[in-house]
């Protein structure tokens, strides 16, 4: 098992913990690492231009140490139905309860547990 700083990590740390256990080709361009923030909410802002590729969203659960990943195909419908940040039409956001097991997105109340590949344990 890999050892990390679970309260610190970084998209490098996730990437790097996912190629090592899982084998994905992940770098920072087709990855989107999201944190919980203050208000116990996943949430994150990411480029449209994402889309076009095959896209990797990684939930950080800091609390239970569980690291979740997304694989959304590119182009997939679901892209027309996020939501633009206003003022900034190249802006994606995403937010989940980090409570929810069903990975219901907030914003647009869309169940993105159908892309749920892989959830890793980490210490």
């Amino acid at each position: 098992m890999i050892i990390i700083d679970y309260k610190n990590m970084t998209k490098k740390d996730a990437i790097e913990l996912l190629k090592k256990a899982l084998n994905l080709k992940l770098n920072s361009k087709n990855t989107v690492m999201i944190l919980i923030n203050d208000d116990n909410k996943w949430m994150s802002k990411f480029e449209q231009e994402k889309k076009h590729q095959k896209l990797y969203i990684l939930l950080n659960d800091s609390h239970s140490k569980k690291l979740h990943v997304f694989e959304i195909p590119a182009n997939h419908l679901v892209y027309n139905l996020l939501y633009d940040k206003p003022f900034n039409e190249n802006i994606f956001r995403l937010m989940f309860d980090v409570h929810d097991d069903e990975f219901i997105e907030l914003f647009i109340h869309f169940n993105f547990k159908r892309f749920l590949n892989w959830s890793i344990n980490y210490e």
